[in-house]
């Protein structure tokens, strides 16, 4: 309804919708039909009006125009009725996104002002979101996390869930893969390259790790590489402090560490070669980010905690339809304990995240 009035005023009162300066933008409420996929398209409408300075004429009777910036008492009307529609339009639908269709609230941004593209400075995940992930976590029992946000350095993140001080596992190797491409480049080590990160080979990635030296030199660069990338916390466990399993594998990685770096590795020296590597992903571990049907590039972790039970988790970019790029880090530990019952959490997020988040409201990648 917000758009058809918004349409009206433009189209047949030309001169009426004078907003803060010569022009005005509405965006109006989309609502998607249950069972499509919630932020997979948008349509926007946009509607200006200009109003030249000075006097114009009606006929051939001269008439003055308003200051500036005066709202006349039907360009109140309008807001009122438009603004209406819209909260009236929000109501009473479903905010899980699931069977149901899902209202996205539109908003009004003016042209032509420091902050026109207001689309980018909403949340992600709006609060309704969020209460539909503590229901999803509920279902899914254990302990779940979920961190999103645009592709850059310095990128402000949102969080959900109550898991963060977690293991790295085979995770780090993204950073060991990038270290060693950085000081040896990748041609003489293409294959382990490729085996540590596609296939997550634990044979490949302690080849690499020798490759950059002593365990503490060998520490030091991989922290280089963190560092660059804008996780400047995190410290490479170089010792082997479980029987069984690799010593860089055991390193205390926070879920928002890892999402620093996830989210700044394309800003970094060779990181984009391993990111490459990151879209190989062999089938057998696609699951989480790798089944939302979304171009994706990312990295599994996961491994057996001191009580058994497994921690699984994931980092990566997703492509947007829009064509905008999403850091995402994921976390899980099932209920059951058990690694299966982890990687179907995992999932059931990554699908979640792919239906709620705005993707009209990431920005642009940046270095």
């Amino acid at each position: 309804m917000s758009l058809i009035l918004a349409g009206f005023a433009s189209g047949l009162l030309p001169g009426t919708l004078k907003l803060f300066g010569s022009k005005a933008l509405f965006i109006g409420v989309v609502t998607t039909a249950p069972g499509d996929e919630r932020r997979d398209q948008q349509t926007t409408q946009e509607y200006r009006t200009s109003v030249p300075h000075g006097t114009r004429s009606i006929g051939s009777h001269p008439v003055m125009q308003r200051p500036e910036n005066e709202l006349r008492p039907f360009d109140l009307l309008v807001i009122g009725i438009t603004m209406g529609s819209i909260a009236l339009s929000a109501c009473g639908q479903s905010d899980d996104g699931a069977g149901e269709g899902h209202a996205r609230v539109a908003t009004a941004a003016f042209a032509g002002s420091p902050a026109h593209d207001v689309a980018a400075s909403a949340p992600l995940l709006s609060m309704r979101d969020r209460a539909s992930f503590r229901r999803l976590a509920k279902q899914l029992g254990g302990k779940s996390a979920l961190t999103v946000s645009a592709v850059g350095r310095r990128q402000p993140a949102e969080r959900l869930g109550d898991l963060d001080d977690v293991t790295a596992w085979s995770t780090i190797k993204v950073p060991i893969a990038v270290a060693v491409i950085q000081q040896n480049g990748a041609r003489r080590d293409r294959q382990l390259l490729r085996a540590a990160i596609t296939m997550s080979s634990n044979d490949a990635a302690e080849q690499l790790w020798s490759r950059l030296g002593p365990p503490r030199g060998a520490g030091r660069k991989v922290e280089g590489v963190l560092a660059a990338a804008g996780d400047r916390t995190t410290r490479v466990q170089i010792r082997h402090v479980r029987q069984g399993f690799t010593s860089f594998g055991q390193t205390r990685w926070p879920l928002a560490a890892q999402h620093r770096f996830i989210a700044g590795l394309q800003c970094v020296s060779k990181g984009r070669q391993v990111l490459g590597l990151m879209a190989d992903v062999v089938p057998s571990q696609r699951w989480g980010l790798g089944s939302t049907g979304l171009p994706a590039r990312f990295k599994g972790g996961w491994g057996p905690g001191l009580s058994g039970r497994y921690l699984v988790r994931q980092m990566g970019i997703l492509e947007l339809p829009n064509g905008r790029s999403l850091a995402v880090s994921a976390a899980t530990v099932a209920a059951d304990g058990g690694f299966p019952s982890a990687t179907r959490n995992l999932t059931r997020m990554a699908r979640w995240l792919r239906r709620h988040v705005n993707g009209a409201a990431v920005p642009p990648a940046a270095c």
